[in-house]
């Protein structure tokens, strides 16, 4: 994995596909709750997202796992790569919990099958923002599983300064 210092929406913006952190959740409304960092960027330039993650989540609860999102046929795919848990009593509360070092590992896992599709892939330091979790915690996991040159995490400035 490389890292590299930046705006993870330039490499998107460049034809080439991010991960975005997310939750397994939905409202009543059958809505994904993306309300901060990159998953609400996204939800903001691609107003289906939300929605269509929250049908998928829905659908699958706790076995809901990385997918690809296209937002219109040929467009250059998102990656929601789940690092919170299902809250099974209240989904709709799921983005309030934590982030999860064993979640991150599996969807880490699971971002590997796109692999031989892709030059580059790239991602933030998921889970480390309104995810709670430490930095060098998710580093180490993702060093662990990312180990290609495909893989490239983006950090923003905040995260390189602690």
């Amino acid at each position: 994995m490389l890292m590299v210092e930046g705006d993870l929406w330039d490499y998107y913006d460049a034809g080439v596909p991010v991960a975005i952190s997310t939750n397994i959740g939905w409202t009543r409304a059958g809505l994904n709750v993306m309300g901060r960092g990159v998953a609400a960027q996204a939800a903001a330039r691609f107003p289906k997202l939300s929605r269509r993650y929250g049908e998928y989540c829905r659908e699958r609860g706790v076995s809901a796992r990385v997918i690809a999102y296209c937002p219109t046929r040929g467009d250059t795919p998102l990656f929601l790569f789940p690092v919170k848990l299902l809250n099974t009593e209240s989904p709709n509360l799921s983005w309030r919990h934590p982030a999860d070092l064993d979640l991150i590992a599996k969807s880490a896992t699971e971002l590997l099958q796109y692999e031989p599709l892709f030059r580059t892939i790239a991602l933030p330091l998921v889970g480390c923002g309104n995810g709670g979790l430490r930095r060098q915690d998710v580093l180490a996991v993702l060093r662990n599983v990312l180990e290609s040159d495909v893989f490239v995490l983006v950090e923003m400035h905040a995260f390189l300064r602690e």
